[in-house]
């Protein structure tokens, strides 16, 4: 039984060989050898790349998952940032709202210190009409 194979046409010479009894090789074991030597060869070197494939994948994988780890950690930031300009907008908005409370108070209050003047102008000036009277009627 001869296996055939189109790549490494070497292995017809193995073959023959195994199904021959040890010590009666042929002239093409030597050739057998060499090319089984040379498949083993390939065969490490295409085990090598799988490895070094394999290992730059992961080497990716990792940093996928550290752009994934950044991009949540940026998502987690802005959500923070947005919730405190957010917060900053509502204080504003009281703020504004005590001042505008306050300062409707400031004009009730200017009007009543205003009477209060107004009235305290009255007194003084009565006050004044009572001293010249007084004056008046004891010299």
């Amino acid at each position: 039984m001869k296996i055939q194979t189109k790549s490494y046409a070497g292995l017809d010479a193995i073959t023959d060989d195994v199904k021959r009894p040890a010590g009666h090789g042929t002239p093409g074991s030597e050739e057998a050898g060499r090319q089984t030597g040379g498949f083993f060869y390939e065969i490490e070197n295409v085990v090598t790349a799988s490895s070094r494939i394999t290992e730059t994948v992961d080497a990716l994988d990792g940093m996928g998952r550290a752009v994934d780890i950044a991009v949540e950690r940026q998502i987690a930031a802005t959500n923070k940032f947005s919730r405190n300009a957010h917060k900053a907008v509502n204080d504003a908005q009281a703020v504004t709202g005590a001042i505008q409370a306050i300062s409707g108070k400031t004009a009730v209050i200017a009007e009543q210190s205003n009477s209060v003047r107004a009235l305290a102008d009255k007194v003084a000036g009565k006050i004044s009409d009572m001293q010249s009277e007084l004056i008046r009627n004891f010299s």
